[in-house]
């Protein structure tokens, strides 16, 4: 099952690990992390495959 959802996406990883979303929610819960109008996106690269 890992193989099959490393294959999809760019990385090579099967799935993201809990400590990366976590480092995003920390980012944006501190001052350093007070940002408008933007999209923060936690992921494998898929949005590097998308035109």
């Amino acid at each position: 099952m890992e193989r099959v959802f490393a294959e999809l996406n760019p990385l090579g990883v099967p799935w993201l690990p809990p400590d990366a979303v976590s480092r995003a929610v920390v980012y944006l819960a501190t001052d350093e992390g007070f940002t408008t109008g933007s999209v923060i996106e936690v992921g494998l690269g898929l949005s590097a495959l998308k035109p």
